[in-house]
């Protein structure tokens, strides 16, 4: 597959800039942008170039759910995102069940376009660079960022930075101003709500995805942390994303 390539399939151009823009000023620079405004150059540049990503608007002319269809079965790795105004989020949500990753609602911020980035395309895929021995927490920090879904041990870590575990717990508590287990915790936390209200995954899909080993553990944190499950968090999120559609 082509991690160093995307296609940006739309027939706004201002739009296509845009997320052009933030693609070249972020750490994914390094990426070949494809666009393309029709449907037709859409397919052939995926055929051609096999971007690890397509960022799809469906309401471009021509475009449907089958579009999605066809997008899937010219590369089974493809990375489908839809791109849409909020008030076409059913069109957004039908795309999703028709097998698409995710969504983002136009005009597309930059967190959310790193966000999925970062899940779709590893940084580790392009060689990953050493951890910062002069800082040892932020440079742990740096590598759980890339590895949180990863089984991670404290004394895994210690041992990347030189530090004998006790003396790695100590520290990173007091600059991170929580425990190793909770930062850990919180991070995966973080890339879970962030599937659940960018994808159609299965719970089980994203709890595996974000690092934890069995569903029901991942739930029981969830609620904990959240105060509601995974799939009632999913739900409340498009609940009001629809009525905010409705209101527009």
């Amino acid at each position: 597959m082509a991690y160093r390539s995307v296609l940006i399939l739309d027939d706004d151009v201002t739009a296509r800039h845009h997320l052009v823009s933030i693609i070249a000023q972020s750490p994914y620079a390094f990426m070949k942008i494809f666009e393309a405004s029709t449907v037709e150059g859409g397919l052939r540049c995926v055929k051609e170039h096999r971007p690890c990503a397509v960022f799809l608007d469906p309401s471009i002319q021509g475009g449907s759910e089958d579009l999605i269809r066809q997008l899937t079965r010219v590369s089974l790795h493809q990375a489908l995102v839809v791109t849409t105004q909020l008030k076409m989020f059913e069109v957004a949500y039908q795309a999703i069940n028709a097998g698409c990753q995710g969504y983002l609602l136009k005009p597309t911020s930059r967190a959310e376009v790193l966000d999925l980035l970062n899940r779709i395309v590893p940084m580790g895929q392009e060689g990953e660079a050493p951890i910062d021995l002069g800082n040892p927490i932020l440079g742990a920090v740096a590598y759980l960022e890339q590895h949180f879904a990863e089984p991670i041990t404290l004394a895994e870590i210690a041992q990347l930075v030189y530090l004998s575990p006790s003396y790695f717990s100590r520290q990173f508590k007091l600059e991170m101003q929580m425990t190793f287990v909770e930062y850990l915790t919180h991070l995966r936390m973080k890339q879970a709500k962030q599937r659940l209200r960018m994808t159609g995954l299965p719970i089980d899909m994203v709890a595996e995805e974000c690092g934890f080993r069995r569903a029901s553990y991942f739930t029981t944190q969830f609620h904990r942390i959240q105060g509601l499950s995974p799939s009632e968090y999913r739900r409340q999120f498009r609940d009001r994303l629809t009525a905010k559609s409705v209101e527009n």
